[in-house]
């Protein structure tokens, strides 16, 4: 199985492992992000405005996923639309719909969603790594 076919069925299992919900629909994920050794998946609730963190044992493989932490993100925006992490992973950006903005968050534990905090917003969509 290639590692295409394995992020297409991503999704597929994401129903059964985000607070037992029955539909991804649902839940209204968007947008998702490995950590780079596959390790870790990332996507946005866009109903319950969290970033949500799984744990994947076995890289890119998602029938192994496991949920682990959700970032309230609530008081930065109520259109979040995709993540991204940064090329060293010790940032995550998160865009919203209803405007131009980005915020940043940084991590203290390396991609652990539960270390992250509110950094800043920047006004203008950046690229996340041009170094803003």
């Amino acid at each position: 199985m290639t590692i295409k076919d394995k992020i297409a069925g991503l999704f597929s299992c994401l129903s059964a492992l985000f607070r037992g919900s029955s539909s991804c629909a649902k839940e209204e994920l968007k947008g998702y992000r490995f950590k780079r050794d596959g390790s870790k998946f990332y996507s946005v609730s866009i109903k319950k405005l969290e970033i949500l963190e799984f744990f994947l044992p076995i890289a890119y493989d998602s029938s192994s996923a496991k949920f682990r932490a959700a970032l309230d993100v609530s008081k930065q925006t109520k259109t979040p639309k995709d993540v991204f992490l940064s090329t060293d992973e010790t940032k995550l950006w998160l865009s919203e719909r209803a405007s131009k903005k980005v915020f940043e968050y940084v991590f203290s534990t390396s991609c652990e969603l539960s270390s992250a905090t509110f950094l800043r917003v920047h006004p203008d969509r950046v690229h996340p790594d041009n170094g803003n």
